[in-house]
């Protein structure tokens, strides 16, 4: 059996953008309620408050969001020989969502360039191949040694040849 998945950096870095998120809404509610409840604005004073609100939730709301995201999502992959089958999963805190193929309509691992920028650099996808599809089991970002060795390892495991990277 030959599983891959959960990624401890991701989730370092998803706990950032919770911490931001905590720290926002904290700030919101111990330091602008109480402040608009002991001086409230008068007149026209009250159009700033809504836009208070979205300067300050509108953000916590997208980093809280990837936040729980990056820390709480899992997915991985489980390539078992001996039942013959390849399992996706993917997870948010407790809810799991699975996905089954069976091994014998894949003949070849493949690496393919999947996009990137100039910033982070190109992303690869590692994939089962077949005569009529391929399946998705692992993805690398910015390097493509990491990319291949990961095909490699995966064909070497299922017995299959592994081709070289598609552009």
């Amino acid at each position: 059996m030959y599983r891959e998945g959960g990624k401890f950096f991701e989730v370092l870095f998803g706990a950032a953008f919770l911490a931001a998120a905590t720290f926002l809404v904290g700030f919101f509610l111990f330091k602008v309620v109480p402040g608009l409840i002991q001086n409230p604005p008068t007149g026209r004073g009250w159009i700033g408050v809504p836009l208070a609100i979205l300067v300050i939730l509108g953000p916590a709301a997208m980093f809280g969001t990837f936040g729980v995201l990056t820390v709480f999502g899992r997915n991985g992959t489980i390539l078992d020989k001996a039942t013959g089958t390849v399992t996706l999963w993917s997870t948010l805190l407790w809810r799991k969502s699975e996905e089954t193929h069976s091994l014998a309509e894949y003949s070849n691992v493949q690496v393919a360039r999947t996009g990137g920028s100039f910033r982070s650099g190109p992303s690869y996808s590692v994939s089962l191949g077949g005569e009529s599809s391929a399946l998705c089991v692992g993805t690398v970002n910015a390097s493509r040694r990491r990319a291949e060795r990961l095909a490699t390892e995966v064909a070497e495991f299922l017995g299959v040849p592994a081709l070289g990277i598609t552009d």
